[in-house]
């Protein structure tokens, strides 16, 4: 069988069945499949005797797995979502010939300017933004609607004027180079737009996440709202807002209250890697596609 093709369907196959516990198993994805995915992909690449190949791999990996373990700890992203990235790096390392090819200069086999799970993560983060968007943002303008006033904070609306300031610079820098044809502008301003709408709603959103629940209705990596804890509280027992099983018992502890907030409502993200990756098992790079 085609190496390259093996390649293809335990990526495909391993974020399927992500997809599949993320949806509907309270978005715990076993640990052994994503370890699985990513012993699999540094094997095949070790089968191939190809040194550099050994090292490119192995380098995205590994930088997906130390920034990610940063943002992880924040509360920003699941644990389970960096090391199928860091899988994906490693059964991936460079595009595969689409099925489907619809750029002539399409070709396999060769390094481009960025690994195949750079395209992934941006696709997959795009389509997380117009799903958000699509799900809180009419409720958000609704409510304000009848209350007549807009649910903003000074941080998040200046967060939201420091994000469109650096959208500004970088297309002034880039007008020089490239030139967006009307649909791609299009496209680049919309997804822009709503990023940035959701960041200047990013405190009522998350409000609209946030569930009071019992310690013992918490799941491991569950994002805690401490802001919506009392400091005291934060500081006496240390709390964190990544719900480790170490954290869930320091909850335990926790004589003042009985429940606590915690941001149910956040939606699976590994289906939006899924569809990213079959786009480009398919049609090849989608980001190339768009600026092409």
């Amino acid at each position: 069988m085609n190496l390259e093709l093996v390649r293809i369907l335990l990526a495909v196959g391993g974020l399927a069945a992500a997809s599949y516990f993320d949806l509907f198993n309270n978005k715990n994805v076993p640990v052994i499949l994503t370890y699985a995915l990513i012993v699999l992909g540094f094997l095949l690449n070790l089968a191939s005797f190809d040194f550099d190949l050994i090292v490119y791999s192995s380098g995205v990996a590994l930088a997906i797995l130390l920034l990610g373990y940063l943002i992880y700890k924040a509360g920003q992203i699941g644990g389970a979502d960096i090391l199928l990235f860091a899988g994906i790096a490693l059964l991936l390392p460079e595009f595969p010939a689409p099925l489907v090819p619809v750029l002539s200069n399409a070709s396999s086999g060769v390094f481009v300017a960025y690994p195949p799970v750079v395209s992934v993560f941006l696709v997959s983060g795009i389509l997380s933004i117009c799903s958000l968007s699509a799900y809180y943002v009419p409720v958000i303008l609704k409510r304000a609607w009848k209350k007549k006033k807009l649910p903003l904070t000074h941080e998040d609306t200046l967060s939201a004027v420091m994000l469109a300031g650096a959208y500004l610079i970088v297309f002034y820098l880039m007008s020089p180079i490239y030139v967006f044809r009307p649909i791609q502008a299009a496209v680049v301003f919309t997804v822009l737009f709503l990023a940035t709408l959701l960041l200047l709603f990013k405190t009522h959103i998350s409000s609209l996440m946030v569930k009071r629940v019992k310690v013992k209705e918490i799941d491991e990596e569950d994002v805690l709202a401490i802001e919506r804890i009392s400091p005291r509280i934060v500081k006496k027992y240390k709390l964190e807002r990544l719900l480790t099983p170490k954290e869930i018992k320091k909850l335990s502890k926790v004589k003042e209250l009985k429940t606590f907030p915690v941001l149910k409502g956040m939606p699976p993200f590994v289906p939006y890697m899924l569809f990213a990756l079959l786009l480009l098992v398919l049609l090849g790079d989608p980001v190339l596609l768009m600026l092409s």
